[in-house]
């Protein structure tokens, strides 16, 4: 077993614990006394420098403290008072406002454009006989969307979906609509989905199919197939 403690201050305290026994009993332990005084002036050097740098740490770390939290408060007032100037300029329309305070001045801001179109349009019918749209799109810029509908008695009637009469249905700013006022006696419904945002609207509108079966009278269907040239696949 070493005597020696591995870190450095456990050094110290073993040489601090066995220098009066040591320096007592140099003669009989076959060490001199001027050995025992030369480690004595080392390790109280030792000590010292010990608790310096223990000290300087205390210190380092208030002072590392005192730097973040007045650090923080002074981001926070210069971002007060940038705003406050940013606020005064456009109170007075006045650009030169910046220039006094060499800080640039915003961007201008750009028009947002029309909407994209949505795209992956699917429709089901639910345990209430009514159709579930959804969709995927952006909502940036807090597009809305317009609902349309048109329905055909059977197969042969289909026509082509930018083409007839359509009924509005509804307009929503989310990324789903459910059709609740579906009649009975068709065989699909075919739905147009236009995005809007402000008096823009999206390049192309978005169509999809919903077969609701053939049963005269029924709007019940099994599975929401694949449309293929608009017409249900088999």
């Amino acid at each position: 077993m070493r005597p020696l403690p591995n870190s450095r201050i456990g050094k110290i305290e073993f040489v601090e614990q066995h220098l009066p026994v040591w320096k007592a009993n140099a003669d009989q332990i076959g060490i001199t006394s001027d050995d025992v005084k030369e480690l004595e002036k080392f390790v109280k050097s030792a000590r010292g420098g010990y608790e310096d740098a223990k000290t300087a740490r205390n210190e380092s770390r208030a002072a590392t403290q005192t730097y973040h939290d007045a650090s923080n408060q002074m981001n926070n007032d210069v971002a007060n008072l940038i705003k406050a100037i940013r606020a005064f300029a456009e109170k007075n329309n006045d650009p030169d406002v910046f220039a006094k305070a060499q800080i640039p001045a915003p961007a201008p801001r750009r028009p947002l454009g029309p909407p994209q179109t949505p795209t992956d349009l699917v429709g089901r019918i639910n345990g209430f006989g009514q159709v579930v749209l959804n969709w995927k799109t952006s909502l940036h810029g807090r597009p809305y969307f317009v609902i349309s509908r048109r329905l055909a008695k059977n197969d042969g009637e289909f026509a082509d979906p930018s083409s007839g009469e359509w009924q509005t249905l509804g307009t929503v700013q989310e990324k789903t609509f459910t059709d609740t006022s579906v009649p009975t006696g068709f065989a699909f419904a075919t739905y147009r989905l236009v995005a809007h945002r402000g008096t823009l609207e999206a390049p192309d509108p978005t169509f999809t199919e919903v077969p609701f079966g053939s049963a005269p009278g029924s709007n019940v269907a099994g599975t929401i197939g694949d449309t293929t040239n608009g017409r249900q696949a088999a």
